[in-house]
């Protein structure tokens, strides 16, 4: 007699270990949130490229990247748990132009404090069911979060200093498009 591990692994469609269906929802909806973010900062890029800030716009398209292998992360760990992730349709980016670096980084940090919000969530709510397996790539998330914010919360500072000037400016461009996570 062989041994059906899929029928062991998965009663009604996902594996008994995960304790929650709103988890692997939140899960699928990171996925989508994560690529559509992506989306939002290759817009960003392309907007600063076309103003000149091109430190700016190296520094987006890294950021736009980083997003996008983010959604590919948790997708693959849907996929681990015998989960199909769903490729959703990916909205276009309501923005894709802006009055200044300051006001575009400002859409930036707004944009990673919600993400932050959402990934804690995601730990929370793994908390409350005990799924210890997804609250660990919760965790991951939100201390790269974390990071995140910290980033952007120094460009802002940054170029709260220098709004008045832009011959400063032209110098903090140039090292942002240098910062590396």
């Amino acid at each position: 007699m062989a041994l059906d591990v899929k029928k062991m692994l998965s009663g009604s469609g996902s594996p008994d270990w995960i304790k929650s269906q709103d988890l692997i929802s939140k899960l699928q909806y990171r996925i989508n949130k994560e690529e559509t973010a992506s989306r939002i900062y290759l817009a960003m890029s392309n907007w600063a490229n076309i103003h000149g800030w091109l430190g700016t716009s190296s520094f987006m398209r890294k950021q736009a990247s980083e997003e996008y292998h983010h959604g590919e992360e948790f997708a693959q760990f849907l996929l681990g748990l015998n989960v199909q992730p769903i490729v959703d349709v990916l909205p276009k980016p309501v923005k894709q132009s802006f009055s200044s670096l300051h006001e575009m980084f400002q859409d930036v940090m707004v944009l990673e404090l919600q993400v932050t919000k959402e990934c804690n969530e995601i730990a929370d709510l793994s908390m409350q069911v005990k799924d210890f397996v997804v609250h660990e790539i919760a965790l991951k998330f939100c201390k790269e979060q974390h990071q995140e914010i910290l980033l952007k919360m120094t460009i802002m500072d940054i170029m709260e200093l220098a709004r008045h000037d832009n011959t400063p400016l032209l110098f903090i461009e140039k090292q942002i498009g240098e910062m590396k996570r």
